[in-house]
Order: structure tokens, then C-alpha cells, then sequence
């Protein structure tokens, strides 16, 4: 992500939820750069919302601290980020750092869920109510993703992660901010748009932050724990209708790129055989490799260059970048961070709604050519037009997934 007012990241991606994705994929994945937020602010459809807290001072004032004490072993505990990223390579390494950290955590009230095995961690109950996490009455009494059931399962595609319970029953993640001198950008980006006033704001989709937590040399982000990826949202293990696919993407346009959102829960409305009553608020996770340009900068000069890689835990080398390449990444010359970030959700976006105008409009999103391409402001005020020109019940469609695997 890049915005005018700072960097911006959260749970590292989409690495946190139940997912049927070998491990070794994350092995293979780079939390490229997203910004929908930035393009939101710098195209106009947030100007005004997001004020900008300079001082570190402003933003202490709005994020508690934990001051910890250790009573285990501290020499196991990695000393940068790129290391709690892959702690010796084994599912025993990534456990052995949170088994030293567990009397921290539990200081702290919080309770690690037990570990399975494959990387997947299992709560022993159903959680409380946390707002965040929630079930379509379709998928009440049914196993599998988006059950009841598999809001006790989580499957981390990184160590950094680690899903716990509070003393009071709801289900939070944990995240590795900071090691050391490392993450400290990412942090700041964090209290800036995930905590504090801001993070009330209604069209402030990032996932709030919760609590920081202080250990030595750590930092960890508290977040809630959302029961949705958005990228399944056109799969066909779940009956979203084409409008309540096209409603995520409108929250997105406030943001951007597929794999960095969470949703609450996905409606089902098509199994339901109804329209959706309520509408899932999508959240977007992930600021790592966010890029920042201050405030009083013109958008136009607003520029990068290369591929969104990088960042304290990942190794920038080009070679090793394995998503989608924008032609503008690779062309050697500055390009707009904001419009790459239109471009990386729109190829994300893998489905068709067979509504030709909503269609023509996803398409554009995916432009080679940057200056074809719209902005985020437009992309949302496009569709908006289109959507508010048709029926609801015109949009209770099966969407096709062009998903391919």
C-alpha cells in the first residue's frame, strides 16, 4: 500500500485464515504492495477523513502498551524478522519460539490455541462473539469452510502469526511487528490507520488493532480474528450472488488487492435463496511493504520504481517475485504506485458476473497501459453508477469463477 500520510500493513497478508494451501506456498509468496487506501485519499474519495498525527507522542497516546516479563527461555527467540519468518524450517522450530513466549502471552491473558499438526492450530470450543467473526445460518450445522466449526481451525502460512484466546472467549491473532530495529515503519503505519480515532472512520476498512504487546526486542499487533478471505468469494464452495461479490469489491475500491482483505462472513444469499438482509464489512490486512510519500506531496509526483519487494523480512530479489507482473514494474522508469495497485486488484479479482457493464469495468482495472486505467475514485464511481441503475434482485446471480488453479 502506498498513502500520503505514512506506510501502511497487518496480519501479512492473507496468511492468516483456514485455508487448504500447502505450507510450502507461502514459502513462495511475496506480500506485494497495496494501496488502496492512498488511492482512495489521493484521488479524492477520502480527502479529509484521514488526518495525519505526525508525532510519535500523538500516536502513543492512542495505542496501549503490555511491558512483559519473561520467565522462560529467552536465547530461542529470533532476533530479526527474517528468522521468525522461517525458524529453522521444521513445524518444531516455528512451535519452540511461541513455547518460550507462552508465559508472556498468558501474562498478557491471552491463551495460544494448540497446535495439530500441518501448520494448523485448533481452539478446543467455539469462541465468543467478536464481531469480526461470523457464519451464514446456511453453513450453522454444515463441517468445512465457513462452518461454525471452522472458526476453531486456523492454518498459519507464516510463524509470525499465532491465533490465541482471551480471558474472555474471543478470538484474536497475533502478529510479529518489530524485532529489534526492524518494523518500526510498519508499526508507525499501524497506529496511524488501525488505531485510534481513525480506525472508527466508516470508510477506514483496515482491520483495527487492538493492543500492542512489548516483550524486549518485540513488538506484537493484537488483531481480531475475521472468519472470511474474500478470495473465495466466487469459489464454489460458497453461493455468494453476483451482488454480494460486487459489494465486496466496492469496499475494496475504498482500499485495494484481493489478497490482502478479510470479510466477516460471506453471505450465502444464493443457497438462502434470498437477497442478503445484511451486508459483511470487508477488512484490509497487511501494511509490510507499503510505501510512504508525505502529505503535501502532488500525486503526480508520487512515484516507484521496480517491483512492490522488499521489507525487513523478505529478500528484494526480482527474480524470486512470484505474482502477477504489472508491464510498469518491469519497465525500469517511475510509475504511480496508486494506479499498480488498481491494476494488482483487478487481476485478483478471477470471476465474471455476466452483467456486461460491471464486467467492462473489473476489466479496466487490469489495463497494461497505467494511463488506461482508472483510478480508484473512478473505478468505485463507475460502478457505483452501474449498480445503483439495476435492481437488486437483477443481482442475485451466480457469478463464474475464472479462477485458474
Amino acid at each position: 500500500m502506498a498513502t500520503p500520510d505514512g506506510l501502511c500493513g497487518v496480519y501479512g497478508g492473507d496468511v492468516y485464515m483456514s485455508c487448504k494451501s500447502g505450507r510450502e506456498a507461502f514459502r513462495r509468496r511475496e506480500t506485494a504492495q497495496t494501496s488502496a487506501i492512498a488511492a482512495a485519499i489521493l484521488s479524492g474519495a477520502l480527502i479529509g477523513a484521514f488526518s495525519y498525527y505526525a508525532s510519535k507522542k500523538s500516536a502513543a497516546r492512542h495505542v496501549k502498551y503490555a511491558a512483559l516479563e519473561l520467565n522462560s527461555r529467552t536465547a530461542q527467540i529470533p532476533r530479526d524478522l527474517e528468522t521468525w519468518r522461517a525458524p529453522g524450517g521444521t513445524s518444531a522450530a516455528e512451535e519452540a519460539v511461541w513455547a518460550d513466549l507462552l508465559p508472556v502471552l498468558r501474562e498478557a491473558g491471552y491463551e495460544p490455541w494448540p497446535y495439530i499438526a500441518l501448520s494448523i492450530l485448533r481452539a478446543p470450543t467455539d469462541p465468543a462473539p467478536n464481531g469480526f467473526s461470523l457464519v451464514s445460518s446456511h453453513r450453522e450445522h454444515m463441517d468445512g469452510m465457513g462452518s461454525l466449526r471452522d472458526l476453531r481451525q486456523f492454518q498459519y502460512w507464516t510463524p509470525l502469526l499465532r491465533a490465541t484466546r482471551t480471558a474472555q472467549g474471543q478470538d484474536v491473532i497475533i502478529r510479529v511487528i518489530v524485532v529489534g530495529d526492524e518494523g518500526r515503519e510498519h508499526l508507525e503505519v499501524l497506529r496511524r490507520v488501525a488505531a485510534g480515532p481513525r480506525a472508527l472512520l466508516c470508510e477506514n476498512h483496515v482491520l483495527p488493532m487492538l493492543r500492542e504487546l512489548c516483550f524486549r526486542h518485540v513488538v506484537f499487533g493484537v488483531f481480531p480474528r475475521a472468519a472470511g478471505d474474500v478470495r473465495y468469494a466466487w469459489q464454489d464452495f460458497y453461493r455468494n450472488s453476483v451482488g454480494d461479490i460486487v459489494d465486496f469489491v466496492l469496499q475494496m475500491l475504498e482500499d485495494a488487492f484481493p489478497d490482502n482483505f478479510v470479510v466477516q462472513w460471506h453471505p450465502d444469499s444464493l443457497a438462502l435463496q434470498r437477497l442478503s438482509i445484511s451486508r459483511p464489512r470487508v477488512y484490509m490486512i497487511d501494511f509490510e511493504l507499503a510505501v510512504h510519500f508525505p502529505p503535501e506531496r502532488p500525486a503526480p509526483e508520487c512515484r516507484c520504481t521496480g517491483y512492490p519487494i522488499g521489507g525487513p523480512s523478505f529478500v528484494p530479489d526480482a527474480d524470486q517475485y512470484s505474482r502477477p507482473r504489472a508491464l510498469e514494474c518491469a519497465s525500469g522508469e517511475p510509475y504511480s504506485p496508486f494506479k499498480l495497485d488498481v491494476w494488482q486488484l483487478g487481476t485478483g479479482l478471477a470471476f465474471e458476473t455476466g452483467i456486461h457493464p460491471i464486467d467492462e469495468i473489473l476489466v479496466s482495472l487490469k489495463h497494461d497501459d497505467p494511463a488506461a486505467r482508472p483510478t480508484a475514485k473512478e473505478a468505485l464511481e463507475s460502478l457505483l453508477v452501474v449498480v445503483d441503475s439495476m435492481t437488486p434482485i437483477s443481482l442475485h446471480i451466480a457469478p463464474r469463477s475464472t479462477q485458474e488453479f
